[in-house]
This record gives C-alpha cells, structure tokens and sequence, in this order.
C-alpha cells in the first residue's frame, strides 16, 4: 500500500514539474519559452506606444482635411500638404522625445541601433515553429498575437514606429522623414 502511495506521490510531482516547465517558459520551444526570450511585454508596451502615436497622427490629418473642408489629406493643395507634414514631423519628434510613455528609449534598448540591431538575431534565431497549448504555431503568428499586431495596427505600423525611434538624430534632422499622408 505504501508503495502504490508512493508511486502516485512521485507521478504528481512529476507532472506539477512538467507544468512548471512548461508555464515557467523553460522548455525551449513553447510558447511560454518564446514569450520569455523574445520579451514579449516590453514589445507590446512599445505597440501599445506607437499606437497612441499613430491615433495622435490621424486626429491631425482628420483635423487638418477638416480644416481645409476637404474630402480626404490628398484632396489638400500643396501648402496645406507641408503644413500637415510639419505637424506630423514635430509629432514624431515628440516621440523621439520621450512622448507616449518613452516608448523610443524603449525601443532603443531593446533594438540597439539599425546598423547593430541586438533583437534581429534573437528572433531570427529562434525556432520558426511555437508549441502551444492549442497545437503548433508559426512564430510570427504568436509573435503579432502576443504584441497586440491587427488589421488597425499592422506590423508596418509598427516598423514605421521603430525606424523612426531609432533613425539618428543627424539623419532625422537631415532628411525629409517620409510620413503617410493618406
């Protein structure tokens, strides 16, 4: 009797340790695991960022057609057209700024700089396929999932956000950053 005791007692330590491996993110591969070595909060506070920037960018557009009493921002003449894009390069200086939650130093150490960016590799590296709960998934699937990545703030958006963040000053200052008008 002691042994069957004994047999059951280390069958459940067995599998509460296989469960804390798995939801601990200690077996490589899971989506725990992914999660973990790919920081997964610190991306999605940063979409969670650009995100508020990008709606800040629409209410300036929306108020600048608005303005114009025109249709849309390509319907503006072409002064009105340079006078959007100021108002959305001094948005995007804000940002670099510290604006929304200083999401560009957040970004700046994760990523590091374009020409050395430290997070490329880490994901790159890791296995294109995720086990999760509900069966096998492709990373990038998981990844845009967990970051908050949708048909309102695509993954353009988010690189977009990131180039900006990371561009160098001197090249910010020097360039005539492209922003969307339409």
């Amino acid at each position: 009797m002691a042994a069957i005791a004994a047999v059951i007692g280390l069958c459940c330590c067995s599998s509460l340790s296989a469960a804390g491996g798995w939801f601990g993110g200690f077996i490589s591969g899971t989506k725990p695991h992914f999660i973990k070595t790919v920081k997964i909060s610190e991306m999605a506070d940063i979409v969670k960022g650009l995100k508020t920037y990008k709606e800040d960018d629409k209410e300036y557009k929306k108020k600048a057609v608005d303005e114009a009493e025109k249709e849309n921002v390509m319907d503006l003449n072409d002064e009105q057209k340079l006078e959007l894009v100021r108002i959305l390069k001094i948005g995007a200086e804000n940002l670099r700024a510290g604006a929304h939650g200083g999401i560009c130093d957040k970004v700046k150490e994760i990523f590091g700089s374009i020409e050395e960016n430290k997070y490329q590799p880490i994901f790159k590296k890791y296995p294109d396929d995720i086990f999760t709960l509900s069966g096998s998934k492709r990373k990038n699937e998981v990844f845009e999932e967990e970051i908050g990545i949708d048909d309102n703030f695509t993954k353009g958006d988010m690189d977009e956000g990131i180039k900006i963040c990371l561009t160098s000053d001197e090249d910010f200052e020097n360039t005539d950053f492209e922003f969307k008008l339409n």
